[in-house]
């Protein structure tokens, strides 16, 4: 993991922010195109917003995974090259002032199944299965949460068996293979012409996560699995009522008796991701704000 140099400059730019064909900045070619233009304009840095699966508001900071990638960035261009696609994909109309979420999904899911039918697993997909220690958890969480309409795991009615949601798993592993594989080539050319790319991890977790399903003993939650305080900032010269983010807080008690193995995890995978790992926002770690859950305001 590298290191800021001092006197440096870089850009920050959210990957969705960037030029696409399809809805969104992706992992295609109009995002060399800017990480070329950021080089010739003498920056070294990229920093992005998180990659994580968006959860609730289309936000990367109320994630459905504290490893996942968020399968919205996968170039489509870039799976017909591989001849997973039959032919091109047109463009879709842009809307120049933010990203219709929706629309994209359901135009790439498209695509993406069409992609999937004609995937044949090979060693460098096992190698990445057998890496991503996250990865049966995250796809099993996901599966279940489509068949029960997305509502929030603690109001899923069934909980499936993986021999029942069995294709829907394959077929989220495929995405997270494809994101993983394109991301890494984007990096791999950006380091290659002298850009470094700063990470953003979110310090807390959405409730609605694979995380919390699978280790609710990592957070303040009741008997019944629903927190007991969440995350917020106080008042401010900025916010009369501070602001109230909603994630459930971590049982730092708990995460000690483990020395942090969750975080362990999660940074040590991050590496691999990133050149350098930013965690927003790290105040949290000493001094945070403990809101009842429930209330209204922080």
């Amino acid at each position: 993991m590298d290191t800021i140099i001092e006197g440096s400059a870089g850009v920050l730019a959210p990957v969705s922010s960037l030029p696409g064909t399809h809805g969104i900045g992706d992992f295609g070619d109009k995002t060399k195109e800017f990480i070329e233009l950021t080089r010739k304009g003498g920056f070294i840095y990229w920093q992005i917003l998180p990659l994580n699966p968006l959860g609730y508001g289309h936000s990367p900071y109320q994630s459905y995974s504290a490893f996942a990638g968020d399968e919205i960035y996968i170039n489509l261009d870039c799976l017909y090259n591989q001849g997973l696609l039959k032919s091109k994909v047109t463009s879709i109309e842009n809307n120049s002032h933010h990203v219709d979420y929706e629309k994209v999904r359901a135009f790439k899911d498209i695509y993406f199944r069409e992609a999937y039918q004609n995937f044949v697993p090979n060693d460098e997909y096992y190698q990445f299965t057998n890496k991503a220690f996250w990865l049966n958890g995250y796809a099993f969480f996901m599966a279940n949460r489509e068949k029960n309409d997305y509502v929030q795991w603690n109001l899923w009615k069934t909980i499936y068996s993986n021999d029942e949601l069995k294709e829907e798993i394959n077929y989220i592993k495929f995405l997270q293979y494809i994101f993983y594989t394109q991301w890494q080539e984007l990096k791999h050319y950006a380091n290659r012409i002298g850009i470094q790319i700063i990470g953003d991890i979110p310090i807390y977790m959405g409730y609605d996560s694979a995380d919390v399903y699978f280790n609710p003993y990592n957070y303040l939650l009741d008997e019944n699995k629903n927190p007991t305080f969440v995350s917020g900032v106080p008042p401010d010269y900025f916010s009369k009522d501070g602001q109230l983010w909603g994630n459930p807080l971590y049982d730092w008690a708990k995460m000690k008796s483990d020395n942090y193995y969750f975080w362990v995890e999660r940074l040590s995978w991050s590496q691999d991701l990133y050149d350098i790992i930013r965690i927003d926002h790290f105040r949290a770690f000493d001094t945070y704000w403990k809101v009842p859950y429930l209330d209204k305001t922080a």
